[in-house]
């Protein structure tokens, strides 16, 4: 049981994420709540690997503290040695041993049981989606996408970072060491400015969505490290950093501020005539949607969420992939975005819209 259970972590929130398949908002719910972990496994699997690391700039001395340990990844501090002879604390990131081998083997199960109760095969989608997030060097080139365009750049009253990387094969990564105390534990354990952490974080994604090409999207709590001594935010995980064509900015902003003010037939409006492939909207559909952007017992996450779940229960509609990550993107800053005053966010997004039309050279954030 133990050996599979990362895989099947990794199953239910896929499902959690298919209404399609799932129908029931009660089971996806459950589903959902399914957090990324798995048991740890003992640094001296991981030992073999560092050993094996060929860098002309350094090399490994040890592996030591297990930082945390999710179904495809684990992670741990280790200590390298320059070339200048200077120690260093790095982070290793690992790919579990054998995990692509064991998710074949139940997504071959899964395969069997498809066909025998004659419902859609999704075991090829979720093995693609699994290859792309243990993909580490396609991480790495990612985070290198970022980095040149928000790197050290200052938001409200923090600076964003995205860490440095001194090695990458396929099987880890060892980058510099991040401040690693998450979001969500600092918030609990610290003294701190939640608006101010939360607003620069709404800041530092709307400056990727708008002003840049690339963007993070997937900057949910467990992506993001505080430093409340330097006062910097570190951005990590960046196996899903997304790129979107200048077109396609103006139409996420209008979108955006539509849903903001549950505005539900331009909303409609513009999922039919912009993100869907083929087909358009039901009626009930359209109602559905407006019945869950006026419902102000909803957090921004749910709405966005549900918003999607809406659109995806019709297995004939065929969604614009910029689309489905931007919706998820906004669902993972749901916390910060309900923390802030709306007419803040909209200021933000109008000031960030002018730095990209060139209107002016230097605009304050603030």
């Amino acid at each position: 049981f133990e050996q599979f259970w990362p895989v099947w972590v990794k199953t239910a929130q896929y499902l959690a994420s298919k209404p399609d398949i799932l129908p029931d908002d009660s089971i996806r719910e459950q589903l959902a709540t399914l957090k990324d972990e798995a048991n740890p496994m003992n640094k001296s699997a991981f030992f073999e690997l560092v050993q094996d690391v060929e860098s002309d700039d350094f090399t490994v001395e040890s592996i030591w503290a297990r930082l945390w340990s999710a179904s495809i990844k684990q992670v741990h501090q280790v200590t390298i040695k320059t070339k200048d002879w200077e120690t260093k604390t790095m982070v290793a990131k690992f790919i579990r041993p054998n995990i692509i081998e064991d998710l074949e083997v139940n997504l071959s199960v899964a395969k069997q049981l498809a066909k025998a109760f004659a419902i859609k095969d999704l075991s090829q989608e979720f093995m693609n989606i699994i290859l792309e997030e243990s993909n580490l060097e396609l991480e790495v080139y990612n985070a290198s996408l970022l980095k040149k365009t928000i790197d050290w750049k200052k938001f409200w009253n923090f600076t964003i970072r995205v860490p440095d990387v001194a090695y990458v094969d396929d099987k880890m990564i060892i980058e510099d060491e991040a401040t690693w105390v998450r979001l969500k534990d600092a918030l609990e354990s610290w003294s701190l400015d939640n608006k101010a952490i939360n607003e620069s974080i709404i800041q530092s994604y709307f400056y990727q969505l708008i002003v840049n090409w690339v963007f993070h999207a997937d900057l949910h709590e467990w992506n993001i490290f505080v430093d409340k001594d330097t006062k910097t935010i570190s951005l990590i995980d960046c196996w899903l950093i997304w790129k979107i064509e200048r077109a396609k900015r103006w139409q996420f902003l209008s979108l955006f501020r539509n849903i903001e003010e549950a505005d539900a037939k331009k909303v409609a409006d513009a999922i039919d005539s912009k993100f869907l492939k083929e087909w358009t909207l039901t009626n009930e559909q359209r109602n559905k949607i407006g019945g869950v952007l006026s419902d102000s017992w909803l957090s921004s996450k749910e709405k966005f969420e549900k918003t999607l779940d809406q659109i995806k229960r019709n297995d004939k509609l065929v969604l614009d992939d910029d689309f489905i990550v931007f919706m998820k993107s906004l669902a993972s800053i749901g916390i910060y975005l309900d923390s802030v005053n709306s007419k803040k966010i909209m200021n933000i997004q109008t000031k960030l819209v002018a730095i990209l039309l060139g209107a002016r050279n230097n605009i304050g954030l603030n």
